[in-house]
């Protein structure tokens, strides 16, 4: 769906470790986010994005992040379509063609084609 939409992907992980790694050892531009890694609440990945200044935002079944400090992450609800995710994406980055991306986390409830 992000290919399709002109966007690159720098990589895709589902564990909080990973989500960790990633976000240290990649260059992207920006990061889809499921506050739930692995079953359980993983803010630390959403803390780190802030920290490091890298815009994201979150695609989630829950319709809202209980942390206020998320309150300006946009959210995109699952199941959500091509126009919602390339609206989000633009909103954040700008239209297609952006170089690197890290989705982190599950993005839909079929497998991922990132």
């Amino acid at each position: 769906m992000v290919l399709g939409l002109g966007y690159s992907v720098a990589g895709v992980t589902q564990t909080l470790e990973g989500a960790l790694k990633a976000i240290s050892e990649l260059n992207f531009d920006v990061a889809l986010l499921d506050i739930n890694l692995g079953g359980r609440r993983t803010p630390e990945t959403a803390d780190l994005l802030l920290e490091q200044g890298i815009p994201f935002a979150f695609v989630s079944g829950y319709e809202h992040v209980a942390d206020p400090q998320y309150a300006h992450v946009p959210m995109v609800l699952k199941p959500f379509s091509d126009a919602q995710i390339g609206a989000v994406l633009t909103t954040l980055v700008g239209p297609g063609e952006v170089q690197n991306m890290i989705a982190v986390g599950t993005v839909s409830s079929t497998p991922p084609s990132l």
